[in-house]
């Protein structure tokens, strides 16, 4: 999908197939059935194409910043460093589970228990909305094995003002309801 690592619009993707695989058509046809496999996928009659439109720019902006490793060397090394953040000011706890099978650009933190928002997980919503929901900043709470987690993942536009930002209202928050 190149709407996750190349910022292209979603509903944008690479699909490669071996040639023996003839019997591959998509759901919806138009006039180009039996023709190429790129004829039968690109022109679905009144489908949105801008994202197809946008992945020749998409693919060299992305190739533009380096590539994958590059990208994933910045957006690793700066939640690294959010995650930090959020330990040191805020004394959250990373969700321990094996560094391999963590996204290099994701992290989750361990929030502490709320008077008013029971632990489970029909009150993620809830909870999430209360925390951010009269702010400028949007975060993703997770429910795992009873408590709630922050999970947050950073991208190339991300920097350490847009967790400061984060803390600031995470620290707000746990100030004013935390059990």
């Amino acid at each position: 999908n190149l709407h996750k690592w190349c910022f292209c619009p979603r509903g944008c993707a690479l699909l490669h197939c071996a040639p023996k695989h003839t019997w591959l058509h998509p759901l919806v046809t138009s006039w180009h059935l039996g023709g190429s496999l790129d004829l039968q996928f690109f022109d679905l009659g009144t489908r949105d194409l801008i994202p197809l439109v946008c992945a020749r720019n998409a693919l060299q902006f992305y190739k533009a910043l380096g590539g994958m490793e590059k990208i994933v060397g910045y957006t690793s090394e700066l939640a690294e460093k959010a995650k930090q953040l959020f330990e040191k000011e805020l004394g959250l706890t990373h969700l321990d589970i094996p560094a391999s099978m963590e996204a290099p650009n994701m992290k989750m933190l361990k929030l502490p228990p709320f008077r008013d928002f029971p632990s489970l997980d029909e009150n993620t919503w809830t909870l999430t909305e209360a925390i951010f929901g009269n702010t400028k900043v949007f975060g993703i709470l997770s429910w795992v094995e009873g408590d709630f987690y922050f999970r947050y993942s950073v991208q190339i536009y991300n920097d350490m003002d847009d967790f400061r930002a984060a803390t600031d209202v995470l620290k707000a928050f746990i100030q004013k309801h935390a059990a």
